[in-house]
């Protein structure tokens, strides 16, 4: 795809331009980190999902470091208060959207990282896969919107550095989002994965990337169809983004950022 390419553009010549440069660290959390086969499908949840897909992509740069969460889960159960620094953390940016800079801090420490980036994903406030058997259940027809919200954070001078909020509807055009067998279910599953394999983890990614790499690289505009400005440092943005047809309409919107 058009954005990989431009993803892939952006780090060779980041690469060619400081070769010997650290790369920078980037620890990438889904809110869900713990949240373990917890739903009746046993399917991972979307924060993981899309955490696993961001970290595959910014790890393709030879520029920036981002740990597996399979190294971040057996780095925090080997530390019991480290544990309940992330559990707490987490459950207060998945619950209220508040950010704890001093329990992150630890986790910073811990992973000799300046930078984290936290991903909540749900529908309103519930799993998806809850939602997904309760639709089921009662053969539901309402209209359900995937939320996912990313946040890039300075755990150094504990300020945010950028973050975005993407929308989804879930369900066919008649508003039904259930599976009554397991194979609707896996297929669900699988439009979740593409959802985020294919848009919100390369839009997401290319953000951070840019986060990082923008003073030194000159910049194109993106082939996707959205209606925003070139990318600037300091500015707020709101961006809208058509997909494909089969995931549906995205919307993206940076809340805050320097």
């Amino acid at each position: 795809m058009k954005i990989l390419k431009y993803l892939t553009t952006i780090c060779l010549i980041f690469a060619g331009l400081s070769v010997y440069a650290e790369p920078y660290k980037v620890v990438v959390i889904p809110t869900d980190l713990f949240n373990v086969c917890n739903n009746y499908y046993c399917f991972d949840e979307p924060s993981e999902i899309i955490a696993n897909d961001v970290i595959k992509h910014l790890n393709q740069c030879s520029k920036i470091s981002a740990p597996t969460l399979y190294e971040i889960r057996n780095k925090v159960n080997s530390n019991p208060q480290i544990k309940t620094a992330v559990s707490t953390s987490l459950d207060k940016y998945k619950n209220s959207d508040y950010i704890d800079f001093a329990n992150l801090k630890k986790i910073s420490n811990e992973f000799n990282t300046k930078s984290i980036l936290l991903i909540s994903s749900n529908v309103d406030k519930r799993s998806i896969w809850e939602i997904l058997e309760i639709s089921s259940v009662f053969e539901a027809e309402q209209d359900y919107t995937l939320n996912t919200k990313a946040v890039l954070l300075d755990n150094v001078n504990d300020v945010v550095m950028w973050s975005g909020h993407y929308t989804k509807k879930l369900g066919d055009n008649s508003s039904r989002f259930w599976a009554k067998s397991t194979s609707q279910a896996l297929s669900q599953y699988e439009k979740i994965r593409s959802y985020s394999k294919d848009i919100v983890s390369r839009t997401l990614s290319q953000n951070i990337l840019q986060r990082f790499l923008a003073k030194t690289i000159n910049r194109t505009p993106t082939a996707v169809k959205a209606k925003s400005p070139e990318f600037r440092p300091n500015a707020l943005e709101n961006i809208k983004i058509k997909a494909p047809e089969e995931y549906g309409e995205i919307q993206s919107e940076i809340i805050y950022s320097f």
